[in-house]
């Protein structure tokens, strides 16, 4: 695994921290269980990676500008907000009062 670059560790220790909370509360639901159970013979692969080498691996993948970009940086540049980084929105659904509460 490569180490962090200083000027990059702040925004990898919140990335490493917000992927760990998203993993747990994902890994903490209950899992719905099959009456019926497969019958493969293929062993289960145990080696899964953990939330620190996950997080250090896609963290490396980010273009260079998101690894040391902060919230200041962001809010002081109009023309960085408007070109980049926007949450992708095809697929969420519209928030509205719910039905049949």
């Amino acid at each position: 695994m490569e180490t962090i670059p200083q000027d990059q560790q702040k925004n990898y220790d919140i990335f490493r921290d917000c992927l760990s909370i998203a993993l747990i509360e994902k890994l903490s639901q209950p899992q719905p269980t099959s009456k019926r159970r497969s019958k493969s013979k293929k062993p289960h692969s145990t080696a899964t990676p953990t939330a620190s080498e996950s997080a250090a691996e896609t963290f490396q993948a980010l273009p260079e500008e998101l690894k040391t970009l902060d919230y200041y940086a962001y809010a002081e540049d109009a023309d960085l907000r408007a070109r980049c980084f926007r949450a992708p929105t095809h697929g969420l659904r519209r928030a509205g009062p719910r039905r049949g509460v």
